[in-house]
């Protein structure tokens, strides 16, 4: 499934400053589940943590 638009809070893994407000334009994953959403951003962005998923438009 194609997600649109995610708006999302991080903090940077290294430093642990944050939190940041971070944008994807385009996302596949398997499931709208917000975890499987979470899993999906962090795997592909390895140099943060989730704090937050802000806005999501499928």
């Amino acid at each position: 499934m194609v997600i649109r638009k995610i708006k999302f809070s991080y903090v940077d893994r290294k430093t642990k400053i944050g939190p940041y407000i971070d944008f994807i334009t385009q996302l596949t994953v398997a499931d709208t589940n917000y975890d499987t959403i979470v899993a999906a951003i962090t795997k592909m962005r390895k140099d943060i943590e989730i704090v937050q998923l802000i806005r999501i438009s499928k």
